[in-house]
């Protein structure tokens, strides 16, 4: 009679399914464990890496190679499943697609050893995050040596910015929060500094690129010479220029003096004495300490005089009478618009009397106002007409004798400029007809007597004749 045996040794708690055994006398069927990892977190890259590091801390069984099923999102993507890799110190390294699109793709993991034994299937998953965009900086400047504060701007996906001053060998600074900012290191003047930036997100820990930079520039200080003195304002030199020197830009400045020409440059043209500054300005750097020059003044040229027109009635002189300019102490007149002086006179009332002037005829006098101390003068600027008016005349005339009760017309002829007015006298009374627009003038008169009418006095618009 044969006897049948079955013998099963565990090792550990699985799942076992044991078919009929039949063996002659015993048979042993070792079931081994089967073999588990301990993995860490789930990789995450930026795009563009083309290896994830899968960590993982303990094994047991002794795997000896793993196997990576990716599903199909992830195959579409390019990624590619692994079977019975050996399984190497940790980390795993999975191969990324370069091309692969930002985001998350699963796929499950399994390990095996020696005895063929295989794990549970693990979910894992490799997440590949964006590449923050590139950041900008604006370039700017400072006058003098110190440092300058830089500002950026941030890119897509990132929430810093890195600042750089060696071209991103190493990062100098950074800035969390808008307005992105820097400040650089100490800059000599005359020098520049070349500042490089990039966006980086802290949290996926992906960084853009050290694509754009702006130079940080500390201009030199200028230094503002307004030169010495061209010497003092006089009579033969009513004009100086002066010479500064030490920028790109001039600007000139006088509480007391004055700037005819050239304010915005170095050589400026001034026709007073006083202090003049000069403030240079190099690369929107000023002077700190505007430089000055004193220009004396000696001989002040005097203010132009005045004069008022006069006239007379006939022929002869007229008197002219002027107004003295400041700085002056004497009045002259000319005839000749100032190439002969005719006259002078050092106080006030300042009056001139003119050569003869025919009647009918004019004058123009000129004035000037000179200081005999100094010898300055000014310019024969102002003139005014002396004139010798035509002195009026009339005649009289009648129609002729009437016998009584009877009008007869008397005629009177004038000569000079109207409206005229006529006095005459018919022995008892002195008639004065006004306003007589043109010559001659006749009026009817109607005398009981024999009549004689005598003329006394003739006016024109200019003058009167009391013996016409």
């Amino acid at each position: 009679m044969k006897n049948f045996f079955t013998k099963i040794v565990l090792f550990a708690t699985f799942n076992v399914i044991i078919l009929n055994s039949q063996a002659q006398n015993s048979v042993t069927v070792t079931v081994y464990p089967l073999p588990t990892i301990t993995l860490g977190s789930n990789p995450s890259v930026c795009s563009g890496t083309t290896t994830a590091d899968l960590t993982y801390s303990a094994t047991t069984q002794t795997p000896t190679t793993y196997s990576i099923n990716f599903n199909a999102a992830a195959e579409t993507e390019g990624f590619s499943d692994v079977a019975d890799v050996a399984l190497p110190v940790s980390p795993i390294s999975i191969t990324v697609p370069a091309a692969a699109a930002a985001g998350t793709y699963n796929a499950t993991l399994t390990v095996k050893n020696a005895n063929t034994c295989v794990s549970i299937s693990y979910n894992i998953s490799v997440t590949i995050n964006t590449i923050p965009g590139a950041a900008t900086i604006v370039a700017n400047s400072r006058c003098g040596t110190g440092p300058v504060v830089m500002t950026a701007g941030i890119g897509a996906n990132g929430n810093q910015v890195e600042f750089s001053e060696d071209g991103g060998t190493t990062t100098d600074g950074t800035d969390n929060s808008s307005p992105y900012e820097y400040t650089t290191s100490s800059i000599t003047a005359g020098s520049t500094k070349t500042i490089h930036v990039r966006t980086v997100n802290t949290v996926t820990g992906c960084t853009g690129a050290w694509t754009n930079s702006a130079v940080a520039t500390a201009n030199t200080i200028p230094t503002a010479d307004a030169g010495t003195s061209p010497g003092d304002i006089t009579c033969t030199d009513p004009t100086r220029t002066l010479s500064g020197s030490g920028g790109g830009s001039y600007a000139w400045s006088t509480a007391d003096g004055n700037i005819t020409a050239g304010a915005a440059t170095a050589t400026p043209t001034i026709d007073q004495g006083g202090t003049y500054s000069l403030t240079v300005t190099v690369s929107g750097c000023a002077s700190t300490n505007s430089a000055t020059v004193v220009v004396g003044e000696s001989g002040t040229i005097p203010d132009v005089a005045t004069i008022s027109a006069n006239s007379r009635c006939g022929t002869g002189t007229v008197i002219m009478t002027a107004g003295i300019g400041a700085n002056g102490n004497q009045v002259e007149f000319s005839e000749d618009a100032g190439t002969t002086t005719n006259g002078t006179d050092n106080s006030s009332p300042y009056v001139y009397t003119t050569s003869s002037i025919t009647a009918g005829s004019t004058k123009i006098i000129h004035v000037r106002t000179v200081n005999t101390v100094t010898g300055c003068a000014s310019a024969w600027t102002n003139s005014a007409v002396a004139t010798a008016n035509v002195i009026p005349t009339v005649t009289i005339s009648s129609d002729g004798d009437i016998c009584n009760g009877i009008s007869t017309n008397l005629n009177f002829t004038l000569t000079g400029t109207a409206n005229w007015t006529v006095k005459y006298d018919d022995g008892t009374t002195v008639t004065t007809i006004n306003n007589i627009a043109s010559s001659p003038h006749v009026i009817s008169v109607t005398p009981g007597s024999t009549t004689t009418y005598t003329l006394t006095e003739v006016s024109d618009a200019n003058c009167t004749n009391t013996n016409p």
